[in-house]
């Protein structure tokens, strides 16, 4: 009976060191670090279904289907602007999204982050919320206020963690938890292997 108790300890030691580590990761970008912009801060909103995402996961390509602010097609590509660090988000093909987008000093778009871009789904009222807008290819007809801030979306607050946007998660939790069966598997068979050999 003994003989089992340390690996058992061992087992559960490793499960909870591995589910710290991915709360760690996941917890990591903190929207309160990126405030939500004022209209005038940035050089586009726009709502857009995903259509395609380059192989570098950065490059995005976006049917877009309302305009808050800027002057946008019907179809737009570009990067995201924090890409490859804790804040960004992994936009999935076929969703719809609200995104803030600033122009680089190449003059390309680049969309935001976790803190900027957020799922449509499940917040269906939010761009009703920032007015009516227009369709894309419009010409800009009504300005927008200087320093009006776009009200916050469902379920956040400035300071809170990445509440709109937990993408890309599930995978490493599955991951994780497909593994520490695997290692109680394999403790407790050489346990009984152990206990038939005394």
């Amino acid at each position: 009976m003994r003989i089992w108790l340390p690996r058992l300890a061992i087992i559960a030691l490793l499960v909870g060191l591995a589910l710290s580590v991915q709360t760690e990761r996941t917890s990591a970008c903190v929207c309160g670090m990126f405030p939500l912009p004022t209209l005038d801060e940035v050089d586009a909103v726009f709502a857009g279904k995903v259509v395609a995402v380059g192989t570098d996961r950065e490059t995005v390509e976006f049917r877009v289907s309302r305009v808050w602010k800027g002057d946008l097609e019907e179809t737009e590509t570009m990067r995201q602007g924090l890409g490859g660090t804790s804040c960004s988000i992994r936009v999935t093909v076929g969703a719809t999204y609200l995104a803030y987008a600033w122009l680089d000093d190449a003059g390309r778009l680049n969309f935001g982050n976790k803190c900027t871009t957020f799922r449509i789904e499940g917040a269906q009222d939010y761009p009703a919320r920032l007015g009516p807008g227009w369709p894309p290819g419009t010409p800009i007809v009504e300005p927008v206020s200087p320093g009006t801030t776009a009200p916050e979306p469902p379920g956040t607050a400035a300071g809170t963690p990445d509440g709109p946007s937990r993408e890309g998660d599930g995978p490493m939790v599955a991951l994780l938890v497909v593994a520490a069966l695997v290692l109680a598997g394999a403790a407790f068979i050489g346990t009984r292997g152990g206990a038939r050999r005394a």
